[in-house]
């Protein structure tokens, strides 16, 4: 009884989560609509609503009770997309910890750098963004750090961006984990990569920071975390879950604040002031990578390298599924206008076929395909009909003439 009732929970929570998703996607998408579209923000307008083909079909898994969507067009978005983020996420958060057991397992050392800057209400995020990069370029190619990369004998690093929003604007940091010799650590040169992060940071625009600006930036602007912990070596000795991995992998989309900021996703249906700043950062961020690792380092930790679409396809994959059904490009259509997608999945999870198709009844759609080959059988039989009718009406025609 336990099991089946822990079974239940389990689906009830996807569906719920399918659900949260497909809601905040529609959210974002009509938000982005209205300040310019397709045409300013691509792919992410129309993500996982246009299917690739004339079928989209369905799988299910029976063990899970879980179904998906194949053939749909996701824009890859790593920044907000609330189904490519999320996927993207995971990933990384896989592949970082990989990375830190390799470099523990071969007597590296790994630590963690989070810079940040000055930023006020009134700051622009496209220029936010702009003098960091130029700030961050300034650092790693000054002398200070170039010693430091030698005396450290930094072997690797991996990068990710971070950036909520609050009272004072845009809050945009880097997490930078290096992967180092053992024996040293960066806590040791704190003061020192400080000053060198202030020099380059007023050299890249940002104000310069004197009083109690001063004492903020000292407190704020760099953190360091020597002998960066894994989730499962924190779990392991009793100490929490949030490893590194975690830490590096939150982005923009699923860590809550703990400074009174909002994520990003929180000011898709926040105040029109918060919805234009969310715009703002969709644009500002358009083509950016938000993570890195240097090159080479994923090879030496026996990483391979995989597509957008195959880390897509691994996240989404589930035990034992199978093609249950393939909807053609009506059936489809109503779906989405209706937002029917996680209520369609749902229905596909739990009852399979006849799920699907009691739905699809609302619609007035009394045929479902099983396979895509159906649907191209049944298009080929209607259009032979329409050609059939059309010969006849000629027939019929001409005989009365």
């Amino acid at each position: 009884m336990k099991v089946c009732l822990d079974m239940a929970k389990k689906i009830q929570d996807w569906i719920q989560t399918k659900k949260n998703k497909y809601q905040l996607q529609k959210d974002i998408q009509r938000l982005l609509i209205d300040y310019g579209g397709v045409n300013r923000f691509g792919s992410l307008v129309v993500c996982s609503r246009v299917p690739l083909s004339s079928a989209v079909p369905v799988k299910r898994s029976e063990q899970e009770q879980k179904a998906r969507y194949l053939n749909l067009a996701f824009c890859h978005n790593k920044w907000v997309c609330p189904f490519c983020a999320t996927y993207a996420a995971r990933n990384f958060e896989q592949e970082v910890s990989a990375v830190v057991n390799w470099a523990y397992s071969n007597h590296y050392a790994v630590s963690m750098i989070t810079l940040t800057v000055p930023h006020g209400a009134g700051d622009r995020i496209d220029v936010i963004v702009d003098r960091f990069n130029d700030a961050l370029r300034r650092l790693k190619m000054s002398y200070f750090w170039h010693s430091l990369r030698q005396r450290f004998g930094i072997i690797g690093e991996i990068k990710s961006t971070e950036c909520t929003h609050g009272k004072n604007g845009f809050h945009w940091h880097v997490h930078s984990l290096y992967i180092h010799d053992s024996g040293v650590t960066f806590s040791d040169e704190l003061a020192a990569i400080r000053e060198a992060w202030r020099s380059a940071i007023i050299k890249a625009g940002f104000r310069n920071s004197k009083g109690k600006a001063l004492a903020a930036f000292n407190k704020r602007a760099v953190h360091v975390m020597d002998n960066a912990p894994t989730s499962a070596y924190l779990a392991k000795h009793g100490e929490g879950f949030w490893g590194v991995e975690k830490e590096m992998a939150c982005g923009v989309t699923v860590k809550a604040p703990e400074d009174g900021n909002k994520t990003l996703w929180e000011l898709v249906n926040g105040s029109p002031e918060e919805q234009r700043a969310f715009v703002n950062f969709v644009a500002a961020v358009k083509g950016r990578q938000r993570t890195h690792f240097s090159r080479g380092l994923k090879a030496r930790a026996g990483i391979v390298e995989k597509t957008d679409e195959q880390i897509a396809e691994e996240q989404e994959r589930m035990e034992q599924e199978e093609i249950i059904a393939a909807l053609d490009l009506q059936q489809w259509n109503f779906v989405v206008k209706n937002e029917l997608r996680a209520d369609l999945l749902a229905a596909a999870g739990v009852s399979g076929y006849d799920g699907i198709r009691n739905l699809l009844q609302r619609g007035g759609f009394d045929y479902l395909a099983r396979t895509v080959a159906e649907i191209q059988t049944f298009a080929q039989h209607e259009i032979q009909q329409q050609q059939e009718e059309q010969q006849q009406q000629i027939r019929i025609f001409l005989g009365s003439g």
